[in-house]
């Protein structure tokens, strides 16, 4: 019974973070700034299921249920629309720069 749990438990999540991953990329239009966002994902689970092990809380359905998609890449989205909008409208600048001059 256990064995069931976890593992329905382990299939959910990664399903659940393969969808968020595909409308991510599908909304913001380009892969790479779809793979950025979505690359918070298992880094915020890591460190979610580090702190839990560190403050001895137990790895149930609530505590992992509270691990929220949608929550956790909202800021990392905000983020990344907020530097594409930035280079969209600074493209002129950033053109005028020399190579060593943009990658600094």
């Amino acid at each position: 019974l256990i064995g069931k749990t976890t593992f329905t438990v382990a299939e959910n999540l990664i399903l659940g973070s393969l969808i968020v991953i595909f409308v991510v990329v599908l909304l913001l239009g380009n892969w790479r700034s779809g793979l950025v966002v979505a690359s918070v994902i298992p880094l915020s689970l890591l460190f979610a299921i580090s702190l839990m092990y560190l403050f001895g809380i137990d790895a149930n359905l609530m505590s992992l249920g509270a691990i929220d998609f949608g929550i956790i890449i909202d800021g990392a989205v905000i983020i990344v629309e907020f530097i594409a909008f930035q280079i969209t409208s600074r493209r002129s600048e950033i053109l005028s720069l020399s190579n060593k001059e943009r990658q600094t």
